[in-house]
């Protein structure tokens, strides 16, 4: 078995924590769960003594926070990060611990089903066409789209993962500064592709199927909406440096202000923070890859 933790971020959803860890403990696998709290009560805190499960209070604020807080706190050579809301399958932890094996591993994910918001049909011949499909899940093309399609069934190196099933070597992910806070609002877009390209600039991510997971569609306000029709426009956000952009800076410039200022989970996520709207707001346009390995002073870990 691999020197391995389990991290959840959570704030103010016991009940849909305390799903998730029966299901981790029918698993058998609930005592390599560690929790990082963002709550404003002692729920959560409480649900943990239930289940023996070590808890630790956020102390900041913010997503992208809590998760270099699960990273501080974890003491093994590796850590996967899951959401509060999800299900992992019968092979999930030994997928992951089995791919860690292979030489210059140091990041691992898995097949993602999105219960209740898979696309099918039609909407997903266009969502091929528009992000690659088949033929380039996992990566980040030199165009800035990016491919989240993790629901395929062959393993292959990739260039990102989802923040809701993503294991890395703990000294990998500090060495690449952990979780870029610049982002660190609301839902925290795209810190979780972030960090994981900044990884993969230093070894490989493994996709394999057999460590899968189904992430519940939740109804809560502002985030069931996520997956459904924000996440798959918003891909499209990190638009490429060409001809036809260039000539469209200062409308593009207008078209993102105006969206990040009146849409609730753009707004809240990706306005409110300088590092990547700026690059619009002042017509400068840099491809995604360029963006993550922008130069600026990374988190320090001691």
């Amino acid at each position: 078995m691999a020197d391995l933790e389990i991290a959840i971020v959570t704030m103010n959803r016991p009940d849909v924590l305390r799903e998730t860890l029966n299901h981790l403990k029918n698993r058998d696998i609930v005592n390599q769960v560690f929790i990082v709290d963002g709550s404003d009560s002692d729920e959560t805190k409480e649900l943990c003594s239930e289940y023996s499960v070590e808890y630790y209070r956020q102390e900041s604020s913010g997503m992208t926070s809590a998760r270099n807080e699960a990273l501080e706190h974890c003491d093994s050579e590796y850590i996967v990060f899951i959401d509060d809301d999800v299900r992992v399958s019968e092979t999930w932890l030994e997928s992951i611990e089995d791919a860690f094996k292979d030489e210059g591993v140091v990041g691992v994910t898995g097949k993602l089903e999105n219960d209740g918001t898979d696309l099918d049909g039609f909407a997903k011949k266009v969502r091929d066409f528009l992000f690659g499909g088949r033929d380039s899940f996992g990566e980040i093309k030199d165009n800035s789209v990016i491919n989240g399609d993790f629901f395929y069934d062959e393993r292959k190196e990739v260039d990102h993962m989802p923040g809701c099933n993503m294991a890395y070597h703990v000294p990998t992910l500090k060495e690449a500064g952990g979780f870029d806070e610049n982002i660190d609002v609301g839902n925290s877009y795209r810190e979780d592709t972030i960090a994981s390209y900044r990884v993969s600039q230093r070894g490989k991510i493994v996709y394999d199927p057999d460590a899968s997971v189904n992430h519940l569609a939740v109804d809560e306000e502002g985030d069931e909406k996520k997956w459904m029709f924000y996440n798959p426009y918003l891909t499209k956000y990190f638009l490429a440096q060409n001809g036809i952009v260039n000539g469209l800076k200062g409308r593009l410039s207008y078209f993102v202000n105006k969206i990040a200022r009146h849409t609730y989970f753009f707004g809240r996520s990706i306005a409110n923070q300088n590092l990547m709207y700026r690059y619009y707001l002042y017509g400068e346009l840099m491809s995604f890859k360029d963006f993550v390995l922008f130069d600026r002073k990374p988190r320090e870990y001691v």
